[in-house]
């Protein structure tokens, strides 16, 4: 999510439903947001290709062969 900071942390919790049964209650997980996931100089269009743009239904993504 675009409004998390490293160092953000959240909790959450489920409710899983079968059926007409009573749900089952999941315990509850926390997370700690440490560190975002990028490298700085990675140019994305060096080494994939996306296609078709602009696309409606099926969005393809291809490696580039070196």
């Amino acid at each position: 999510m675009p409004t998390l900071n490293v160092g953000d942390a959240f909790t959450n919790k489920a409710n899983i439903y079968f059926d007409y049964n009573f749900p089952i209650l999941t315990n509850k997980a926390a997370s700690t947001f440490t560190a975002t996931l990028e490298t700085p100089d990675f140019e994305f269009s060096k080494y994939f290709n996306v296609y078709p743009n602009p696309m409606k239904d099926i969005l393809n993504i291809s490696t580039k062969s070196y």
